[in-house]
């Protein structure tokens, strides 16, 4: 026999019979405290609540997320419908017209067969980058990284823009640091695929006699490459979904485009495990930069 004299309101207790051939012989008893229990209780339903508001909020913010990713779809679906549209209903116009009423002035010919060409070309551009990005985007692309020097890289897309400049009266410059920066470790076909789709959007934004610069810097163990024009910028209001897959305004710094460049580029970034941004620079212009990791 116990005795427990002091035994608290807050208590619990907890009996059993004992038997000895069938015959009951006495109990046994456990008698617990729940005066300590209580705060650990208290502790446990608000943390439980916090974590209740977390996913609560976590959820929402999901379906919110789904909700505006599904609306650019729509909407990205919708223009590139057009994209398509557009230039396949120019080019069966302009074929129609020539075999109905062949055009007599050899001018007047050579100016529907060159209207033929560049709606065609738009329209290959723009299934080349659906094609593109839905290799990047299904993994069925090998990326592998090698030793090398940026300038072995870069120089066939570089000389590529400097012709191309040349021609449009642009102003296009390229940091004399090039051929000293030190080895990088990255995918030499993916850095400049990324180079083109950047230098490709600054030309579209900029009108004759601009200026398109091409820098490199070292920062953080990383290779910072920007490219920079002069054009009218990046629209603030968009600013956080000009690298969005599905995404395309007008007034994206890529609305001249199938709206897919950009959205390409940053799925090559993270591939490769790098880093891209663009913002708006001091006086106009803007500038797209990436990271490629030194050796």
């Amino acid at each position: 026999l116990v005795f427990a004299p002091s035994v608290q309101l807050f208590s619990i207790a907890v009996g059993a019979p004992t038997l000895e051939e069938n015959r009951l012989t006495g109990a046994l008893f456990i008698i617990r405290n729940l005066r300590d229990l209580f705060p650990t209780l208290i502790t446990f339903c608000i943390v439980f609540t916090i974590i209740y508001i977390i996913a609560a909020v976590v959820i929402f913010s999901s379906f919110k997320r789904r909700s505006q990713y599904l609306e650019m779809e729509r909407d990205y679906v919708a223009n590139f419908s057009h994209d398509l549209k557009s230039p396949i209903s120019s080019i069966r116009a302009l074929a129609e017209t020539m075999h109905d009423n062949m055009p007599e002035d050899r001018e007047l010919r050579e100016k529907y067969c060159s209207f033929i060409i560049q709606e065609s070309k738009k329209l290959e551009n723009t299934v080349k980058d659906i094609l593109e990005l839905s290799k990047v985007q299904t993994r069925s692309v090998d990326i592998k990284k090698v030793s090398g020097h940026l300038n072995e890289m870069l120089s066939s897309v570089l000389n590529k823009y400097e012709t191309l400049c040349y021609d449009m009266m642009i102003d296009f410059r390229v940091s004399d640091n090039l051929i000293t920066l030190p080895e990088v470790y990255t995918n030499p076909d993916s850095v400049s695929r990324i180079l083109d789709i950047l230098l490709d959007n600054a030309v579209k934004f900029v009108d004759a006699e601009g200026e398109i610069s091409v820098n490199f810097s070292i920062q953080q163990h990383k290779v910072l490459i920007a490219v920079h024009d002069n054009g009218p910028g990046i629209d603030t209001s968009i600013k956080d979904h000009i690298f969005d897959r599905f995404y395309m305004g007008d007034k994206a710094h890529n609305s001249k485009g199938s709206g897919l460049g950009l959205a390409i580029a940053r799925e090559l970034i993270n591939e490769l495990g790098e880093k891209i941004s663009a913002y708006n620079t001091p006086g106009s212009g803007a500038e797209f930069s990436f990271t490629v990791q030194i050796r």
